[in-house]
């Protein structure tokens, strides 16, 4: 329970400051966890997001590459199928 002697009293400006200045040393905490804390972090974050947006780019024309090769592999089929089933021969044997 909350003794009127343990209570602060600030004014709202005094206040915001001093969440300001929490979340800036919050802040600077999270990012020295993870490494980011030096000069060169928003190097390191810029060169991240190129690879990252390099990898969705290659991975997009992977799933199109492979689904052209499906599509192209059925109509083969299909194709192989309908000469068979019509007599064509398609080799010279």
């Amino acid at each position: 329970m909350l003794h009127r002697e343990d209570a602060v009293v600030m004014t709202r400006p005094e206040f915001e400051n001093m969440l300001r200045a929490a979340a800036k040393e919050g802040a600077k905490e999270a990012l020295a966890n993870v490494g980011l804390a030096d000069d060169h972090a928003g190097n390191d974050m810029r060169d991240l997001r190129s690879m990252l947006q390099s990898w969705r780019i290659a991975k997009k024309e992977a799933v199109k590459s492979v689904t052209r090769r499906v599509t192209d592999i059925v109509f083969a089929v299909l194709l192989i199928g309908l000469a068979a089933k019509f007599g064509i021969k398609l080799l010279n044997n």
